[in-house]
């Protein structure tokens, strides 16, 4: 089994000693990170107690003082999705830890803000710049330090999950940040997937979380060259992707079918061949969700204004909310209530 090669100590050169006093996780520092990660500030969970979830992974500070952190974790089926902001951080897995814990995991994660970070595996070193797609196999032991605040999102998968596809983990990488289109697809999906997910804890259907994982077996393959595996069904991805990325942001006004099409990195023509046969389309699909979620509203408070539910469910207006809840409930918002009172 490989050893990670050397990597250097936790910083204590005075220049970096003074980026530390500046890199705290402070109390509006967390608060804004939270705000700008367009998650309802209402369905938000509550943070998990230790950044060292799982044993294998030890987290420490990479400054002379401790190590901050605010996480947020979900399990799924088949893998474990987290969101987190922590001071500079130095992640280990030891071939010692490997040996007391023989759990196999991938971990696949993005990170969007400023600063870099590196890793250390099998003899390479892999420097990664904000919204790098990071795939690291547990098989063997791996360093990776920040020097910075730092935001990771992403998943802990379990090799199993991979299938046949196993293997892809245990072959080289070459080094990470290639700038192609299923790399940029999969790291700006995984990590909506994972801060939505992990956040507000919500359920994932069976079929999107295997869309996922087929999305980041398929990078893991572009990353290690190898040309026996394809993604397995794109139109499965696409589609699943999709409809999860709508029933999560329906009450965003803003979102449109342009909007999706963009996030999953496909053209709107492409969107909209995915869901060719179906019932429904994409503007549908969304039409119904913000319908749906107004339906739960009026079912919720009966005290609240017809209005402010349209508002809140993503509708710009109230007469557009009106039609479309009658086209699909038969009766409006304002007869609907009056009947669930009766």
């Amino acid at each position: 089994m490989s050893s990670p090669v050397s990597s250097p100590s936790r910083v204590s050169s005075p220049r970096q000693a003074a980026v530390s006093r500046t890199d705290r996780l402070t109390p509006s520092v967390v608060a804004a990170w939270k705000a700008g990660l367009g998650v309802d500030a209402s369905e938000i969970v509550d943070p998990m107690p230790s950044a060292n979830t799982f044993t294998r992974v030890e987290f420490t500070s990479n400054r002379d003082e401790p190590l901050r952190t605010v996480r947020y974790g979900h399990m799924l089926s088949q893998s474990a999705v987290y969101c987190s902001l922590q001071s500079p951080v130095r992640i280990e897995c030891t071939a010692e830890s490997i040996k007391e814990d023989p759990r196999e995991v991938l971990i696949a994660s993005v990170s969007p803000i400023r600063g870099e970070s590196t890793l250390w595996q099998r003899g390479q070193e892999y420097r990664y710049a904000p919204r790098d797609l990071i795939l690291v196999p547990t098989l063997y032991p791996f360093v990776r330090a920040t020097t910075s605040i730092h935001e990771s999102a992403g998943m802990f998968i379990r090799l199993s999950a991979l299938g046949a596809h196993r293997y892809l983990a245990e072959l080289p990488r070459r080094p990470s940040g290639q700038d192609t289109p299923l790399a940029r697809a999969a790291a700006t999906f995984l990590r909506r997937f994972a801060v939505e997910t992990s956040m507000t804890g919500a359920r994932v259907a069976a079929d999107t979380e295997l869309a996922v994982l087929d999305l980041i077996t398929a990078a893991l393959s572009e990353l290690t060259l190898d040309d026996r595996y394809r993604l397995q069904d794109d139109k499965l991805f696409v589609k699943q992707s999709a409809v999860d990325l709508i029933a999560r942001r329906c009450r965003d006004p803003a979102l449109t079918p342009e909007m999706v099409a963009d996030e999953l990195h496909v053209s709107r023509r492409h969107l909209y061949r995915m869901f060719e046969g179906e019932e429904k389309s994409p503007a549908m699909l969304i039409t119904d969700g913000r319908v749906e979620a107004g339906r739960k509203l009026l079912d919720a408070d009966a005290r609240v204004h017809i209005g402010d539910v349209a508002v809140a469910s993503g509708f710009r207006s109230l007469a557009t909310f009106r039609n479309q809840f009658k086209a699909r409930h038969g009766v409006g918002p304002s007869e609907y209530r009056e009947r669930r009172r009766g």
